[in-house]
């Protein structure tokens, strides 16, 4: 059992080593075709990669603000583009070797206040018999 997980930790340095070793290993960090996509398009762009951080922030508060008004669908499509931005902003900024303490606080000050947005949002913009369900759940 223990060589085996040797091995196994043998293979994944391995692994992790053939990628960095790759030019072009930043370009698939998602696992996904379409985020991906949406990163070699906007990795050349010259905008520094904090401003993508503060579009996922406001795209997602909004998207909360857009939900409290029961605008589902329109709240839904702004959450997904905060979660494209927000996706691609830390392998933008490692691509750009724009890496900062400020990009990673903004980053983790964005989920928070995204998150809080959007449950404040859903609190808000339910009726009063959901809010009472809510809070029973709670």
């Amino acid at each position: 059992m223990l060589v085996t997980i040797i091995s196994e930790k043998i293979v994944v340095i391995y692994m992790l080593d053939t990628l960095r070793k790759d030019k072009h290993w930043v370009e698939y960090p998602f696992g996904s075709l379409f985020y991906g996509y949406i990163f070699r398009q906007l990795k050349d762009i010259k905008i520094h990669p904090n401003w993508y951080t503060l579009g996922f922030i406001a795209f997602g508060m909004f998207s909360g603000v857009l939900f409290s008004m029961n605008y589902f669908l329109i709240s839904y499509l702004f959450w997904r583009f905060s979660v494209v931005l927000d996706l691609v902003d830390g392998p933008i900024a490692r691509y750009k070797n724009k890496t900062s303490l400020l990009g990673e606080y903004l980053d983790n000050i964005g989920h928070v206040l995204c998150g809080l947005f959007l449950v404040l949002g859903s609190v808000y913009g339910s009726s009063t018999e959901n809010r009472i369900l809510l809070a029973m759940t709670a």
